[in-house]
């Protein structure tokens, strides 16, 4: 941390869409949201309304977020940075019981190594302790998650030749658990958070506020939703961001017709998503019979779709909310404004890496 130790390092959320960053302070109660800053990405040719075809993070773009981080009033250039979401690798095993004196997490990573066909020395890998699931057995059991070398190098050097210094390389699902944590109330409780991404869509399952599974979703991107309205409603980039985000699932239109095809393309994008979340909170259900389902939270910039939790509250018959800087630290000055885009909840979560409890 710096300014003796009341600031976070800065989370940098490197989206398809956009990039995001926050810092936050230590305030006398929690977190405030000290600067924040979202950055669209452009494709080469320049034009503003259109996203970066792909993940890779090129120079250019890291050179216009350093300034821009200069001119939102960000302190330092310590930054905490996600793994790239292709290259995260997750498995969750059973082994030998800590206090049996065998070597956990050599073993852990050679279980990994042999699900992902990988040799043990080619990826990074952090792990940590599951809670026991009903059927235990005598053993540890764990969840791990990797990325390749060679693929993290390529990633923290792009950064630090920008002018950053990267601090440490997170994964997606652990920075979301770390941004949710002020909305999971109930301690027994199964809690759902989805990262509604431009390029696509990752689920989070927590208990008791560790990560105990994690999947990327199918065709479920709200890039290719965008899209779709654009060619299915004949409008253009700006009239698409407005049917989502103003109109989207709920709200009243002067076109009636048109908000109807709208609130149906919007539903048909999400009614698969609603069947992979039931599997995937079944599961969970039946590794911890004695939780239950809390909530659903959503982050990232498809959870401003207007109504959308409501509609998933509905479909899932649970309680769904959105999640925003706001739910996690108070905020001051000119990040006041950002405080409330749920597509800063990752950047926010980033920025709490290894940060002890305000």
């Amino acid at each position: 941390m710096t300014r003796s130790g009341q600031l976070t390092p800065i989370g940098l959320d490197l989206g398809r869409a956009a990039i995001k960053a926050v810092q936050l302070r230590r305030a006398r109660r929690g977190w405030t949201l000290y600067a924040a800053t979202l950055l669209p990405r452009q494709h080469e040719e320049g034009d503003a309304n259109t996203t970066a075809r792909d993940d890779a993070i090129d120079d250019a773009t890291l050179t216009r977020l350093n300034r821009a981080l200069d001119r939102q009033g960000f302190t330092g250039r310590d930054v905490v940075v996600h793994a790239p979401p292709a290259q995260v690798m997750t498995g969750i095993f059973a082994l030998p019981k800590r206090d049996s004196g065998a070597p956990v997490e050599q073993l852990a990573r050679m279980e990994m190594a042999q699900t992902h066909r990988l040799t043990p020395d080619t990826f990074e890998m952090s792990m940590w302790d599951l809670p026991l699931p009903a059927r235990a057995g005598d053993a540890t059991h764990v969840m791990a998650a990797a990325c390749p070398t060679r693929s993290a190098d390529d990633l923290l050097d792009r950064v630090e030749d920008a002018g950053l210094q990267p601090l440490a390389l997170d994964i997606q699902p652990c920075a979301a658990a770390r941004a949710c944590a002020g909305a999971t109330t109930n301690a027994r409780g199964i809690t759902a958070v989805l990262d509604l991404g431009w390029s696509g869509t990752r689920l989070a399952i927590l208990l008791n506020d560790v990560l105990i599974y994690e999947r990327q979703l199918t065709d479920s991107g709200c890039g290719a939703l965008h899209d779709g309205l654009k060619q299915q409603l004949q409008v253009d980039h700006s009239a698409a961001d407005y049917m989502l985000f103003e109109v989207g699932v709920d709200a009243e239109s002067d076109d009636e017709e048109l908000a109807s095809r709208c609130r149906q393309r919007i539903a048909s994008h999400f009614e698969p998503m609603v069947q992979e979340l039931r599997a995937s909170l079944n599961y969970a259900e039946q590794q911890y019979p004695d939780a239950v389902v809390d909530r659903l939270l959503l982050i990232g910039g498809g959870a401003s779709i207007a109504g959308l939790s409501n509609w998933f509250g509905q479909s899932l018959e649970s309680a769904a909310q959105v999640v925003a800087p706001r739910d996690t630290a108070g905020s001051d000055g000119s990040a006041n404004a950002m405080a409330d885009r749920p597509a800063l909840a990752l950047a926010v979560g980033l920025a709490l890496h290894g940060q002890a409890a305000a």
